[in-house]
């Protein structure tokens, strides 16, 4: 009995297509060959799972030699899961790749944007990013209801739930926010970014719905004795109005969030 040997059926991929058309296809793609892939995936460990140790060595070494040239060599999600560069799987880089590339295409073809992108939303990457928002909630949560609230965050990682509030503006009070880590570059990397959003030197408020740049613009630098390099306002999803005011170098805006008790 010859099985049948199954085959990916997509359409012509033009090589000078751009960078919007490219994700087009990818998307409309993904779908039917992530459905092939995962059951690819999957028959192979339920075979692997009946081999001796001797044999799941062979099959892995053989795999390898096969497999990398296509999915690890061109791929640089894989290539870095593969080869741990901090020496252990799921160190705070492979983290930071699944935040950042878990909603959006990574690579220069349309084979690596593709590739990239199943390995962060397979099942254990979309952990990581649903156990970064679970406790971007409970950080507020604690924000909330604590008038001097203490996180402690052990096995930190990047700690990307801190950042993304800090970037975000939600931490509206003092925060003491320890991080514990074995690993010494995921605190470097932690303090680095910190400093960036401090050396943005931004102070963010919500504001009037019926304010406009101008306007918030003069307000601040008569309010505070500041100068105004530029503001950008949103609406977020609860219908505020938020202004990040940019300040003149010479003006710290540590200095004013110190003042104004957010320090």
């Amino acid at each position: 009995m010859t099985e049948e040997i199954p085959i990916w059926r997509i359409k012509y991929h033009p090589k000078n297509l751009d960078e919007k058309d490219r994700i087009n296809f990818i998307k409309a793609e993904e779908k039917e060959i992530f459905g092939k892939l995962d059951m690819y995936f999957n028959n192979t460990w339920e075979i692997a799972r009946n081999f001796t140790e001797e044999e799941y060595d062979f099959h892995q070494k053989y795999s390898r030699r096969m497999l990398w040239p296509l999915l690890r060599d061109p791929v640089e999600t894989n290539r870095l899961v593969c080869e741990k560069p901090l020496g252990y799987a799921g160190d705070f880089i492979i983290m930071n790749y699944i935040y950042d590339f878990h909603n959006k295409y990574l690579g220069s073809s349309s084979y690596e944007k593709l590739i990239n992108f199943y390995t962060c939303n397979i099942p254990i990457s979309t952990s990581v990013v649903k156990r970064k928002d679970f406790f971007k909630k409970k950080i507020l949560e604690v924000l909330g209801s604590r008038r001097f609230p203490n996180v402690l965050s052990v096995g930190s990682g990047p700690t990307r739930e801190l950042l993304e509030l800090v970037r975000e503006a939600k931490i509206v009070k003092p925060l003491y926010f320890d991080c514990l880590d074995f690993e010494k570059k995921a605190l470097e990397y932690i303090q680095t970014e910190l400093q960036k959003i401090e050396s943005e030197n931004k102070l963010v408020f919500i504001v009037n719905r019926k304010s406009n740049k101008k306007q918030i613009k003069w307000a601040t630098e008569k309010a505070f004795n500041v100068k105004v390099v530029n503001v950008k306002i949103l609406i977020d999803r609860k219908g505020r109005k938020k202004a990040w005011i940019k300040l003149s170098k010479e003006y710290p805006a540590t200095e004013i969030a110190t003042r104004l008790g957010m320090l």
